[in-house]
């Protein structure tokens, strides 16, 4: 299953979940941009004061592990401020997802080393 394929590829990310909600290590931004989980980043928000929250702009998830369809992760989508998705290296098949064109801040995506097949999606322009 999906959830267990991400569950695993993450397992040294820190933050603890809801048994954890009011530590810093369950934020995966903390403040500072390179954020408290591997590979998770939350760029161009060091200026802001503490208690403002930070969003997750970055992802940098190389050689993680991953594999599967990449639709089983659309959870991502949710993170309207993302603004790289870097997941090269895994084993990703299938085709691209086309819910990633909805990602309006997305500039860069690095897929390379992965077995997705057929065309780049019509939404991607």
């Amino acid at each position: 299953d999906s959830g267990g394929k991400w569950a695993g590829a993450v397992k040294n990310w820190s933050g603890r979940g809801d048994d954890c909600l009011d530590c810093e290590e369950a934020d995966p931004c903390g403040l500072t941009w390179h954020g408290n989980w591997k590979g998770i980043e939350c760029r161009g928000q060091d200026h802001l004061p503490p208690h403002v929250e930070r969003r997750v702009t970055n992802f940098h998830l190389p050689k993680f592990g991953f594999d599967g369809v990449f639709y089983d992760f659309e959870e991502v989508a949710l993170l309207k401020n993302l603004t790289e998705v870097d997941m090269d290296n895994n084993d990703f098949t299938g085709p691209l997802p086309e819910w990633l064109a909805c990602l309006p801040e997305l500039v860069e995506i690095d897929f390379t080393s992965n077995r997705f097949s057929g065309e780049l999606p019509m939404a991607w322009g």
